[in-house]
Order: structure tokens, then C-alpha cells, then sequence
């Protein structure tokens, strides 16, 4: 029996809304967080409401060893922690952006049970999606106890690992470029004499409506789109303003950006 359900090694944003979930699945006394320093150790643990622990601790009793550090990072914490890693029983779960399976294998121990996910942030309000892959050493079980412990986070789903660079931009970088877009809509909608918060309020609205037309999966994104555009209408005419200003484009190689440096081009 672990001590812990639930450790996380690095509690920044994206770890911190995971850490905060699995306080409410497992319990404080089943969640511990450990930071770079004890001062910042003591803030997340007091902010998350859970248990403030080391790295060996951790790595020695934990279930589901969470890995929330930079990416470039990883070769440091193997370094620092060999021993205790080399002990560790648990599940190590990556967070780590486009650190693959085999280096994580590498790093922390072929033997090692490893599922690396990622995660995006409305997974804070429970409408977040999350992929996820294993390793040859972990399987079901594991799996099947991760999704568990993370359910109130949103759509769990498993994914190719030579798909897991291209699900982490369409997935956890996309949100960006959609609130991007939410502040862009709102600019407009402020210099055509509409209240700034106002008209915030209506396009999440908006985006929320428009995105479970895309979720009943009968229509493309396309059909849909031209659905809302009559000839020779309003939308037409804004539509035409994107396409003029390669706005179709300009999103594909913003995503092609991230994509080629998850995967470090």
C-alpha cells in the first residue's frame, strides 16, 4: 500500500490543476507535491490543500509519480534522484512536452512503468482532454488507475505515441490560439461600440455553442461554416476579410510552429 495515491514532482500551472484534481479523487493525505524549494514546496502544498513532501519520499511511496518539470529538466532530476528512482515502485506519469516514451525509458529505467500524457487547462473545470500513452512495462491496470484518479478532468484518451506531438498542439496548445481569437473577436466587437466585457461573455458563449455543433460529429467544420454564410450576406463578407488576410493559412503554420518545436525542429 502506498502512502501516497498521488505525488507530483513540480507543481506549476498545468501540474497544479492535475495535483488540485486528484486532492478531490484521493484525498489531501493521499496527495503530496515537492517544488524546486522548500519555499515553493510549502506555497503549492498550502494552495492545493495537500501534503508537502521530498523527492525521495515521493518517488519511494507514491502510486503515481506525476513528472510536472520543464522538459529540459528531465536529465537533472534523473541525475539528482538515481537512487531513489531506481527504487521506485510506482507509476511515473510525463507530463513533459515531447519527451518521448524510450527517453523517458532512458532516463528513469527500462524497467520502469512510465505513461507519458498530456494534458491541456480546462482540465480546471472539468471540460479539459487528456492523451495518454504507455509503456511496454505498464498496461491496463495502471491505465485504468490513472484515468481514475483524473476523470474529473475531462475525456481521457489513449493515443499512438507517433501521434502524441501532433495531439499535444491540437490539444494543449490550441486553447491559445482560441482565446487568441476570443480577444481579437472582442477588439472588434469594442470598436464597433459594444462593452468590452460584454462582449466577452457572448463569444464564449458563441464558442461553446459552436463547439458542440462540432461535437455532434454529423458535419464538418467547413459545411458548418458555410451554413452560416449566406451570399452576399454579413458573415460572407467578414469571411472574406480572413481568407484576404490568409488568416486559414496563418493558423496552419502557427500550428506547424508548435508542432515543430515539440519535437524539437
Amino acid at each position: 500500500m502506498y502512502k501516497y495515491s498521488a505525488g507530483f514532482v513540480g507543481a506549476g500551472h498545468m501540474g497544479g490543476i492535475l495535483a488540485g484534481i486528484a486532492v478531490r479523487t484521493a484525498g489531501c493525505g493521499r496527495t503530496a507535491v515537492v517544488c524546486s524549494t522548500e519555499d515553493s514546496t510549502e506555497a503549492a502544498a498550502q494552495r492545493l490543500g495537500c501534503a508537502a513532501d521530498t523527492a525521495d519520499n515521493i518517488l519511494a511511496d507514491s502510486e503515481f509519480i506525476f513528472l510536472g518539470f520543464r522538459p529540459a529538466d528531465l536529465g537533472g532530476f534523473a541525475q539528482a534522484n538515481r537512487s531513489a528512482i531506481a527504487g521506485a515502485q510506482g507509476t511515473f506519469v510525463s507530463m513533459l512536452s515531447g519527451v518521448s516514451i524510450a527517453a523517458l525509458e532512458e532516463k528513469l529505467g527500462a524497467d520502469k512503468k512510465i505513461i507519458r500524457i498530456m494534458p491541456n487547462t480546462p482540465c480546471e473545470i472539468g471540460k479539459g482532454l487528456i492523451g495518454y500513452v504507455c509503456s511496454n512495462n505498464a498496461g491496463d491496470v495502471q491505465a485504468q488507475g490513472l484515468k481514475a484518479l483524473i476523470s474529473p478532468a475531462g475525456l481521457i484518451e489513449g493515443i499512438p505515441e507517433r501521434e502524441m506531438d501532433m495531439f499535444s498542439v491540437v490539444a494543449a496548445c490550441a486553447p491559445a490560439y482560441t482565446y487568441f481569437f476570443a480577444d481579437a473577436l472582442a477588439k472588434g466587437g469594442e470598436q464597433c461600440g459594444m462593452d468590452r466585457d460584454r462582449a466577452v461573455s457572448f463569444i464564449a458563449q458563441m464558442l461553446a455553442g459552436s463547439a458542440g455543433m462540432l461535437l455532434k460529429g454529423d458535419k464538418a467544420p467547413a459545411a458548418l461554416r458555410d451554413e452560416v454564410c449566406t451570399p452576399g450576406g454579413t458573415t460572407i463578407e467578414g469571411v472574406n476579410r480572413l481568407r484576404e488576410g490568409g488568416f486559414e493559412a496563418l493558423v496552419a503554420e502557427a500550428v506547424k510552429a508548435s508542432y515543430n518545436k515539440t519535437v524539437g525542429r
